[in-house]
């Protein structure tokens, strides 16, 4: 009977199917066991790392962030914080200035504006003098630039000086071909080649008529004597421009925006 049952196909397939069983559960077994060995020998290994890490490492570099923080932050003290500054953060701003520096021409030079107060100004009250053009002539040198001695013979300095403005002014303008200039009844006459300046007054002739002749005249050096007694006669000369007085002339604090004093 025993045969009978080891030799019947179903027992053998039953014996078959349940060794197969059994090895394939032992040796899931011992595969889940050296996985499970394996794992804990390199979490024990990690661990064992990072507290070794974390040993090493110097106290006040490690930055935990608090609830409020952000990580990777790290918060600055108060301005109202006791604790001192390093004395090298009180140099930060000079610094800058020689990075800047670092950029500037060896042959540069900075070019400083001096005080207002240390410009010679006008003793009557005009402020600072004009600057002289560099192709002002040189024989209508301003009042301000003369000697103790040129300023000790004029008559008046402040006429002088509202005469020297006009001219320098009107310069300036444009009108380069000024050569001179005079000053009369609060006017500035400016000087220009070949014209003269004339004042008339009224004259009645034997058989009452009233005629106008010139009384005075003034003008530029280039006006010679001939042609000023020729003027004088006829009323004219030729080549010679007639400027009556009466009717041109420049009021100095209109025309250079003065006070009057």
């Amino acid at each position: 009977m025993l045969r009978d049952l080891l030799s019947s196909r179903w027992f053998q397939r039953g014996l078959v199917f349940f060794l197969l069983v059994v090895g394939g559960s032992l040796l899931y077994s011992w595969h889940v066991l050296r996985t499970t060995e394996s794992d804990m020998e390199r979490h024990d290994q990690l661990l064992q790392g990072r507290e070794n890490k974390k040993d090493t490492r110097p106290a006040e570099t490690v930055n935990v962030p608090t609830e409020n923080e952000t990580p990777g932050l790290v918060n600055t003290p108060d301005q109202n914080t006791d604790t001192p500054m390093p004395a090298e953060t009180e140099a930060l701003p000079n610094e800058g200035d020689d990075f800047a520096d670092a950029f500037l021409p060896e042959d540069f030079v900075s070019e400083e504006v001096p005080p207002a107060e240390d410009d010679p100004v006008s003793p009557f009250g005009f402020g600072p003098y004009p600057e002289i053009p560099t192709d002002y002539p040189q024989n209508l040198s301003p009042s301000w630039t003369w000697s103790a001695e040129e300023k000790e013979r004029s008559s008046n300095l402040l006429t002088d000086e509202l005469m020297d403005r006009v001219l320098i002014q009107l310069w300036n303008q444009g009108e380069k071909g000024i050569i001179g200039g005079s000053t009369g009844g609060s006017r500035v006459y400016p000087h220009y080649p070949k014209t003269v300046y004339a004042t008339y007054e009224n004259e009645r002739l034997p058989n009452g008529t009233a005629v106008q002749r010139i009384s005075t005249m003034f003008g530029g050096p280039d006006i010679t004597e001939q042609e000023m007694q020729q003027i004088h006669r006829y009323g004219e000369a030729p080549g010679i421009t007639i400027l009556d007085a009466a009717d041109t002339g420049i009021n100095p604090y209109t025309f250079l925006t003065l006070e009057r004093k």
